[in-house]
């Protein structure tokens, strides 16, 4: 049996860091973006917003993975009014391996359910049109972390896909070799299975070596298309 998924297509998202601010009914909110190509990458980002601005309301969020991987936190707002309308901005810039942190400090007018999502959604949607018209690392992030590089513009990260065959016996240890990338099709044979993952191109052939090293010469890989 097989399961299938979509084709591979390049990677859109920002370069670097950047920030972007707006002040509603006298609520601050600031808004930074970076490209994430894992989950982790973006709680990177995370722990250096809240390091600089611990005295910040509130610290929402979004990441948007590849295809339907995403996550989002409203971080004690009220329920779907700060995360995910982070996160539909990601989507609406048409951006993928990107994260976005919304800083809220509050200055004492409600803004109401509709008036959040608007607050954050914008925020957010600031912040990553800086990033693709070369906007600046800026917001109030700590000059120890000058260090990260400034956003320059939007980039297009190529993908190729992996196609590995390794014996039944060694699926666990397959698994295991390619669990940082997109998997995108599997098949069962008898005696053996074939996994197609996606992956940056860059890193394609790091990730047949790990295959060949972990099945110990044991398993087939190849780049689709070569």
């Amino acid at each position: 049996m097989s399961s299938k998924g979509a084709t591979t297509d390049d990677i859109t998202t920002v370069v670097g860091i950047t920030a972007a601010e707006d002040t509603i009914k006298k609520s601050r909110f600031i808004g930074y973006c970076c490209a994430a190509p894992t989950f982790a990458d973006g709680m990177a980002l995370l722990d250096v917003v809240k390091g600089d601005h611990p005295k910040a309301r509130h610290v929402c969020w979004a990441w948007q993975g590849v295809k339907t991987e995403s996550r989002y936190n409203d971080d004690g707002e009220p329920s779907g009014t700060a995360g995910q309308p982070i996160l539909a901005s990601i989507q609406g810039e048409g951006l993928s391996q990107t994260f976005v942190a919304v800083v809220r400090y509050f200055g004492g007018v409600l803004l109401g359910t509709g008036g959040l999502v608007r607050a954050y959604g914008g925020t957010a949607r600031l912040c990553l049109r800086a990033a693709e018209n070369g906007g600046a690392l800026g917001g109030g992030l700590g000059t120890a972390h000058l260090c990260l590089r400034a956003a320059e513009k939007t980039v297009k990260i190529p993908q190729a896909e992996v196609r590995v065959e390794a014996p039944m016996a060694l699926v666990g240890a397959l698994y295991a070799a390619t669990n940082k990338c997109v998997r995108v099709r599997e098949e069962f044979t008898a005696d053996a299975v074939i996994l197609t993952v996606s992956t940056e191109r860059a890193l394609a052939q790091g990730v047949i070596d790990h295959v060949i090293d972990a099945t110990r010469g044991a398993a087939k890989a190849t780049i689709v298309g070569e």
